[in-house]
């Protein structure tokens, strides 16, 4: 998972694009909107806590 200590969402998207290359690189599917949405979320609150 990102680092929720990464406080501002811009700091998410390289993380994420890291989470997909590591993904794909281990022949995973990639994440759909469904998991991305969640993973904002978890994000998101572990940034307001």
């Amino acid at each position: 998972m990102p680092d929720p200590r990464q406080k501002k969402s811009d700091e998410w998207a390289p993380v994420i694009l890291r989470m997909e290359r590591y993904r794909r690189s281990r022949g995973m599917e990639p994440l759909d909107r469904q998991e991305l949405r969640v993973l904002r979320a978890y994000l998101e609150k572990a940034a307001n806590d």
